[in-house]
Formats: structure tokens, sequence, C-alpha cells
């Protein structure tokens, strides 16, 4: 299920509107660019759409809400910074994410939430990874707890 998402085509005035963030400053957003969490992310089950942007370095994403522009979260694909990473995501989890229709498993992509460290650095969630179905735009974050990998792993790119 490794993250495999194109680099969005740059948005132009006809397509997008401007949403503020506290971490990017005033972003164009796109159709094409929200997610919709309908039980939102663990700690903020309210905040259920958010756009996922491009970073400008390959695996990595951010998650900015559109309603709160001070809840951003970065995104990256953890298969490339843990190789041997293999999560044993439930059937039932992916299913959820088609809201009654199951979505291709090619279709899924996986990212794992980073928290960024006061001195540098960051850690990667590797427990309660991001699901999202790409087609549909729905994702949702799912509690792996037979995962052998914590909520803090270090990660480098």
């Amino acid at each position: 299920m490794p993250a495999t998402l194109d680099a969005p085509a740059p948005a132009t005035a006809d397509d997008a509107v401007t949403i503020p963030s506290a971490v990017l400053g005033p972003v164009a957003v796109r159709d094409d660019d929200r997610v919709h969490f309908p039980d939102g992310l663990y700690g903020f089950a309210e905040a259920r759409d958010y756009a996922l942007l491009g970073t400008g370095e390959p695996g990595l994403w951010w998650l900015q809400s559109t309603a709160e522009p001070g809840l951003a979260f970065l995104l990256a694909d953890p298969f490339p910074a843990f190789p041997d990473y293999a999560p044993d995501v439930p059937d039932a989890e992916v299913a959820a994410l088609g809201g009654g229709r199951a979505p291709a498993a090619e279709g899924v992509a996986l990212f794992a939430v980073l928290t960024l460290q006061p001195g540098g650095g960051a850690t990667a969630n590797l427990r309660a990874p991001v699901l999202l179905d790409v087609a549909a735009r729905r994702a949702r974050q799912v509690l792996l707890p037979r995962e052998p990998r914590g909520t803090a792993e270090p990660f480098a790119a």
C-alpha cells in the first residue's frame, strides 16, 4: 500500500479557493486537493475536511484543515524510510474508506503522520497511519494495535 500520488497541477484562479494556513500562509486549494475524513483524525474529530498539498519534497505532503488555519499535519510515505514496514491493515478498515464500497487496493495510499521535534528531526507514527482512497478522496486514520512499530519512530527521509 505505498503512498503513490501524482504531484497536483498548479491551481489557477478558475479552479481554486484560497484558504489560510498558520504554517503555509494562504494556499490555493483545488477540488482535487480536498480530502474528507468522515470520522476526523484521532484527537481532532470535529475537523473533517482537509487539503492534501505537496511540499516540493518527494514523499512528503501537508494535510491542512480547510476550516482551522492552525491545524496542519506533515504526512510521509513511510516505506522508503522503513523498508521492512508491513502494516497489517484489516480489510474492514479499507472497506470503511469507501463509504459502502470497497476501494481497489491499488487505489489506497498509506501515510505516516510525522511529528517535528523541537531541535530538528522528526518521528513517524507507524501505529496509526492515515489511509486514503485516492479516487474518492476519503480518508481515515486507523489504529493498528498489533503493529510492532510505535507512534514515535525516528524518521529520516
